[in-house]
């Protein structure tokens, strides 16, 4: 019997600190892939067009892209302005540092929404949950090549990554409560994906459609 109980402490003890290295390996990959690109060389020409309708609006209170004109929209993503304009007031002597510090905040911050879809909302067993963790790490860390290059790109695209995952949560959220108050978080978030970018507005759609399709089908097998 303490042969046993000894025998299952092992190999919880060598279980958790295999979880931690898994963890902690993952996790320096992906810092370590960010801070090799981080440099000016590796920001993209678009990016600054956000810094540009940033300084305007700070400057004029309009979305245009020149001082005192008329409001204009090219940009693809306008909420991404609620990122790069406080980072802009903070960093307003060096454009290049603001983009990349904008796409780079947005880019961990998708990787810690990713972490709490799969453990906070996954119904699962804690040791499945953990599993699941260190599967979504070791995958980020593996496209750490294409992964790192969005972070420090200073465009949208790790912004709309963290809204997207971001969206999946609430909706998680509505399926388990259905509460009006959730449902009208997840509609208000799903309308304003247009203005993170047109095409997520796919999830807009989708998702919602998705959670009344199965519910339904949940309904009438029980029945």
């Amino acid at each position: 019997m303490e042969k046993n109980t000894e025998t299952s402490l092992i190999k919880t003890t060598v279980v958790n600190r295999c979880f931690w290295i898994i963890l902690i390996v993952s996790s320096l990959v992906l810092i370590f892939g960010v801070l090799s690109r981080f440099s000016i060389f590796n920001i993209w020409d678009d990016a600054f067009m956000f810094v540009r309708y940033a300084d305007n609006l700070m400057k004029c209170g309009k979305l245009s892209w020149n001082p005192g004109m008329e409001p204009s929209y090219g940009l693809t993503s306008i909420l991404y302005l609620i990122v790069i304009t406080p980072i802009r007031i903070l960093t307003s002597n060096n454009p290049a540092l603001t983009a990349m510090l904008s796409s780079m905040l947005c880019g961990f911050l998708f990787i810690g929404l990713s972490i709490l879809l799969v453990f906070k909302y996954i119904k699962a067993t804690p040791t499945i949950k953990y599993s699941l963790v260190l599967l979504t790490l070791i995958s980020l860390a593996l496209a750490n090549e294409h992964l790192s290059a969005h972070f420090c790109s200073g465009m949208d695209t790790t912004f709309a990554m963290s809204y997207i995952t971001l969206y999946l949560i609430i909706a998680i959220a509505f399926e388990r409560s259905s509460s009006l108050k959730t449902g009208i978080t997840l509609g208000i978030i799903g309308g304003l994906a247009f203005s993170v970018r047109p095409d997520i507005m796919l999830f807009s759609y989708i998702v919602p459609f998705s959670i009344i399709l199965f519910a339904r089908e949940a309904l009438t097998w029980q029945g």
